[in-house]
């Protein structure tokens, strides 16, 4: 196996397919199904590797994006995988965060099953939680009893801010929330930009890119990565800051269990190693299953490719194979149901939030 988030891809040696039969795909059209509107983070992810996808697959292929928005990602995604058996077609599909999130939550409008369907590609982001230096806040250790209070700017408790939320509930961080920035990352920086806010996160990319030179900008930790086992490792992005479990080590002198860890790990699952993947139908062919496999994990080893996904998603290699991607899949939306139970419960507890009634 490759090295964990140690280059430009993860997978396993052994899953590298034999050649494909390049043949049975020339002249074809692969509909790429982006179920966001254009120029969204992951219709530009996806609009990003057509060329790539060109240079590196065998056949002579016509490769065009289809938007389809609507639901948060529900619609489009739902609209992919009813069609999944019609053999005269060849179809991909982009998914991000919070079309995991839709699947965690079994949101009653989902009718599609990440279980039953084929993981291509994964495309890992990273993110950086951080305060203002107005707090008075020099270290993690000062989060428990910080001079000034904590605020913090959300999407949605049950969308993009679920594991920052559980992180704070898990570390025994009191920090005021308040939700209804709905631009997401955009809007929830420029609350912290106007002072509406003083304890954020933000991706990698975002964060090199617009605060990492900011004298005002005290960065603390990251979410941590999951490792192919499933636990919570370092960032290696950056590697001087803990993790989400380190700092609840730091705080509490014992490493985090429960349900409530078990939680975190799953929502964090649906937006770190798994915030963008490629899929196929489960009945999709053999050989674009195997061509689009090797297409991407040669794209991986190209530098120069390595060089522009870097400026995409801050430096995540990105994860191919079936052999990788099925295991963080089921982990993630297989859950376990007492996990979920106690998710369910957390959130109508702490954000009202009704569980689902599908």
């Amino acid at each position: 196996m490759a090295a964990a988030f140690g280059g430009g891809i993860l997978s396993l040696d052994g899953g590298t397919a034999a050649a494909a039969d390049a043949k049975g795909l020339d002249g074809r059209t692969i509909e790429w199904m982006v179920p966001f509107d254009a120029g969204g983070g992951t219709d530009v992810r996806s609009r990003f590797h057509v060329p790539w996808l060109k240079k590196y697959l065998k056949s002579r292929v016509n490769i065009v994006i289809q938007n389809k928005p609507g639901a948060g990602s529900v619609s489009g995604t739902n609209l992919f995988y009813l069609n999944r058996t019609r053999g005269d077609e060849v179809n991909m599909l982009s998914t991000g965060g919070s079309t995991n999130i839709a699947m965690l939550m079994q949101q009653p409008a989902v009718r599609f099953n990440f279980l039953d369907m084929i993981p291509v590609a994964g495309f890992p982001v990273g993110s950086v939680w951080y305060v203002s230096r107005d707090t008075g806040i020099k270290s993690v250790e000062d989060l428990r009893h910080p001079a000034q209070a904590l605020h913090y700017a959300g999407v949605a408790a049950s969308g993009r801010d679920l594991s920052g939320l559980l992180a704070f509930d898990l570390l025994g961080v009191e920090v005021h929330v308040t939700f209804g920035y709905t631009s997401g990352g955009a809007s929830t920086l420029l609350a912290f930009e106007r002072r509406e806010s003083n304890f954020d996160m933000q991706t990698t990319s975002v964060y090199r890119a617009r605060l990492a030179d900011r004298p005002d900008v005290l960065p603390l930790y990251t979410d941590g990565i999951l490792d192919e086992h499933g636990d919570v490792v370092r960032d290696p992005s950056w590697p001087d800051l803990p993790s989400v479990k380190e700092v609840y080590v730091r705080l509490h002198g014992q490493a985090p269990a429960g349900p409530q860890w078990e939680a975190y790990k799953i929502a964090l699952g649906t937006r770190g190693a798994l915030d963008m993947i490629i899929w196929l139908h489960a009945d999709a062919p053999k050989e674009l299953v195997d061509e689009l496999a090797r297409a991407f994990r040669e794209m991986g080893q190209d530098p120069e490719y390595q060089m522009a996904l870097a400026k995409q998603t801050g430096g995540y290699p990105i994860i191919v194979g079936q052999e990788v991607l099925k295991p963080l899949v089921r982990q993630t939306f297989d859950v376990d149901p007492g996990v979920r139970k106690w998710l369910y419960g957390w959130l109508e507890q702490k954000y009202t939030i009704p569980p689902s009634r599908k």
